[in-house]
C-alpha cells in the first residue's frame, strides 16, 4: 500500500508538472510582431493626406478656400478677377487628381509587404505552441486588416475630393462664363457705317 501511495503521488506530481508545462506554453508570447511595420505604413499614408494641395482635409480650409474661389463669382467682378479665380480652381482640380494618384500609388505599394506579413502571421498562428501565441497572431492579422481598411478609406477620400473639386470647378466656371457674358452685353452693339474713300485723282 505504501508503494501504491508513492506511485500515486509520483503520478500526481507528473500530471501537475505537465499542467505547468502546458500553462507555460499557453502563456508564451509570440516572437513575431508586425506592429512597427503597420504603424510606419499608417504614418506614411497619413503624411500623404496632410500634404493635400491647396485645399486641405479640414472643415476650416474647405470653407475658406471654397468661399474664395467657388461661390464668390459675380458679374460685378472684373475679367481679370474672374480669370484669376478660374486659374485657382483649375490648379485645385489638378492638385486633387495628383494627390489621389499619389495615394493610390502608396496603397498599391503596400500590397507586397501586406502579403508577406499575412503569410508570416498565418504561419505563426498554425505553428503556435499555446493559446496566447495563437491569440496574438490572430490579433495581428486583425490589425493588418484594419490598416488595409484605413488605406481604402484614405483612397476613397482622396478620389472623392478630386471628383468633387472638378465638379465644383465646372459649376463655378459656368457662373464665371455667365458673368463674362454680362460684361460683354453691356457694350453697345456694333453698328456698321458707310465709309467714304477719298478719290485718288485718277
Amino acid at each position: 500500500r505504501t508503494l501504491q501511495q508513492i506511485d500515486n503521488q509520483i503520478t500526481s506530481l507528473a500530471n501537475q508538472a505537465q499542467m505547468l508545462v502546458n500553462q507555460g506554453r499557453n502563456l508564451a508570447s509570440l516572437p513575431l510582431s508586425t506592429l512597427s511595420t503597420l504603424q510606419s505604413t499608417i504614418s506614411q499614408t497619413t503624411a500623404l493626406l496632410a500634404q493635400a494641395q491647396n485645399i486641405a482635409y479640414s472643415v476650416q480650409s474647405v470653407e475658406q478656400q471654397y468661399q474664395q474661389a467657388y461661390t464668390s463669382v459675380s458679374s460685378g467682378m472684373s475679367d481679370g478677377a474672374l480669370f484669376s479665380q478660374a486659374q485657382t480652381r483649375w490648379q485645385n482640380s489638378v492638385g486633387g487628381f495628383e494627390d489621389a494618384l499619389k495615394l493610390q500609388a502608396r496603397v498599391v505599394g503596400n500590397i507586397p509587404s501586406d502579403s508577406s506579413a499575412m503569410t508570416q502571421l498565418v504561419s505563426a498562428s498554425q505553428t503556435s505552441t499555446g493559446a496566447l501565441q495563437a491569440a496574438q497572431a490572430g490579433n495581428q492579422l486583425m490589425a493588418l486588416q484594419s490598416r488595409q481598411l484605413f488605406d481604402i478609406q484614405a483612397e476613397l477620400a482622396a478620389n472623392g475630393r478630386a471628383a468633387d473639386l472638378e465638379r465644383a470647378r465646372q459649376a463655378a466656371n459656368e457662373a464665371g462664363a455667365e458673368a463674362q457674358y454680362q460684361h460683354f452685353s453691356q457694350y453697345d452693339a456694333y453698328v456698321p457705317q458707310a465709309v467714304a474713300i477719298p478719290s485718288s485723282g485718277y
